[in-house]
């Protein structure tokens, strides 16, 4: 008997479910009353630890006026993404961005089965462009209802993409925009048509051409107002006043760039903790102005290049993406609007709606759609260089390399670093490398009393969010019997890719001829 699948957009700002229904073979959102904000099945990604143990999420949060406590728990996801230690507390102890991300999910999924039927033992869950693997480990290991369960991760992009199913037809090259709370992605895509024969499955498969992405969502755009209200009224962000303030200042700066999308003028009002009143009226042109100076529209223009370069590459040029689909709550702000009308073409960009696209598209997915696709990230193995002293990288796997690959891509060979060593191995990185980055480098973090403070990035937190090793914690597993001599190439390395995105490692000892790993799993690439 064919089951319904449940499919989750877990997003900065709001969270969307999908049910695939195979009945009808299509997918819809599903509405939640108890969490849901407007639309209904728009869930605000919020979460809050009242006193005596009782948990709110989404919508509950904002009607009970609670958006601004120090207790409530919001951009779980970005800070997930940045590996951020921050943690909020509460009756029930500190709570990480983790732990505060698997509690709001686990309330949601439950409230989903109380109104709609699915198979339980399997979810299937978006991750943006520029997740890196640990953020895609913590969606497989969820647990949401202490079930053994499958978790299937899909690609936020290539899932928006299937979710407007019903307006790109096979044969359809596309560009896809998606600017959310924490990423902004850009991706040209085709639709295909499978048809049965040679015993494969007919249905339908999105291809992608090409792809660019960047860290800069609306919880950025937030940051950028919040500095620029606190300096039209000669305040510094650091101000006694503001600090005590700012948890609803910055919900007002949110609120004021909600208001600008939907009308010419807004009014920005808000009582200071020490009486003060900031109040001014302003127009779209103050957030024009300002996302301009922070170079927003560069940002934009560059990511579509970027995106629109390899996919000339695969065959598909500007004049062959026939439609833009935006996707995502920040691309109703007009003057995003305007900038891809002004790149692209007002004529391409579809109507519709983009904030269920994902999870729509997602729900297909678990359905059984396909993807054929490409790896996002550049993976290198990082060595001394013995010219300068410094350390350097080697790449193995290139951004761009489709897989699943028909053999090993890359070779490494392992030499001993000091004589009779017995254990070698390889330190794999993780590089994401952003083409455009905010000019500031800062970073708005929530203190535990509830203050909001915008915090300089030093050099080493910025690297630390490009760069990740991704075997720290076992970058010895080579073990050589007899023990190496100094210099001695002493192992060799293949690496490849299998339809799981999984990297897998070969090794074998040039000196004994023993073969220790064949094809062995190590990661799962992004």
């Amino acid at each position: 008997m064919k089951t319904n699948k449940l499919a989750i957009d877990f997003g900065n700002s709001n969270t969307v479910l999908a049910i695939w229904d195979p009945e009808r073979g299509a997918a819809g959102t599903l509405r939640l009353d108890e969490y849901g904000g407007e639309p209904g099945f728009v869930i605000p990604s919020l979460i809050h630890y009242a006193p005596g143990g009782k948990i709110l999420a989404g919508n509950q949060v904002v009607r009970a006026g609670l958006l601004a406590s120090p207790q409530t728990f919001r951009w779980m996801k970005r800070y997930i993404g940045l590996r951020s230690p921050y943690s909020i507390q509460t009756a029930l102890g500190k709570i990480s961005a983790q732990q505060a991300a698997e509690d709001f999910l686990k309330l949601i999924e439950i409230s989903a089965s109380a109104q709609a039927s699915f198979d339980p033992a399997e979810i299937t869950l978006s991750v943006p462009l520029e997740a890196f693997e640990h953020y895609e480990n913590w969606l497989t290991t969820l647990n949401m209802r202490g079930e053994n369960r499958r978790i299937r991760i899909v690609d936020e992009a290539a899932a928006a993409a299937a979710g407007y199913g019903e307006t790109v037809h096979p044969g359809d090259a596309f560009l896809l925009f998606d600017f959310g709370g924490s990423t902004l992605q850009a991706v040209a895509a085709v639709v295909q048509e499978a048809s049965a024969s040679d015993g494969e499955k007919a249905g339908r498969f999105c291809s992608i051409a090409g792809k660019s992405g960047c860290g800069i969502g609306g919880a950025v755009l937030d940051r950028w107002i919040y500095e620029e209200i606190c300096r039209d009224h000669s305040l510094s962000p650091q101000d006694p006043a503001i600090l005590g303030s700012s948890r609803g200042l910055l919900q007002n700066c949110e609120q004021l760039k909600l208001n600008l999308s939907e009308q010419e003028t807004a009014v920005f009002d808000l009582k200071l903790a020490d009486g003060r009143r900031l109040s001014a009226e302003y127009d779209r042109s103050f957030l024009e102005r300002l996302f301009e100076q922070r170079g927003l529209f560069r940002i934009i223009r560059e990511q579509i290049q970027e995106t629109i370069l390899q996919a000339t590459d695969h065959g598909y040029p500007k004049d062959r993406l026939g439609k833009v689909i935006p996707v995502g709550g920040s691309c109703q702000i007009p003057a995003v609007h305007q900038s891809l009308a002004n790149l692209l073409g007002e004529e391409k960009i579809l109507p519709g709606e983009p904030m269920g696209a994902v999870a729509r598209g997602a729900a297909c997915f678990a359905g059984g759609m396909d993807v054929y696709d490409f790896i996002q990230h550049d993976y290198a193995v990082r060595y001394r260089d013995p010219k300068s002293g410094d350390y350097a990288f080697h790449p193995i796997i290139r951004k761009g390399t489709h897989y699943p690959t028909s053999g090993p891509v890359a070779a490494v060979k392992v030499k001993a670093a000091c004589e009779g060593q017995t254990l070698l191995g390889l330190a794999i990185y993780e590089i994401s490398r952003q083409t455009v980055l905010p000019a500031d480098h800062y970073e708005i973090l929530f203190a535990e009393n509830g203050e909001v403070r915008l915090l300089p990035l030093t050099e080493q937190e910025h690297s630390a969010q490009s760069l990740h090793w991704m075997n720290e914690q076992a970058p010895a597993f080579l073990k050589a019997s007899p023990p190496a001599q100094k210099g001695e190439a002493r192992f060799e390395t293949t690496f490849e890719i299998d339809p799981n995105k999984m990297l897998l490692l070969s090794a074998t000892d040039l000196k004994t001829g023993d073969v220790l790993f064949s094809k062995f799993p190590v990661i799962r690439l992004a």
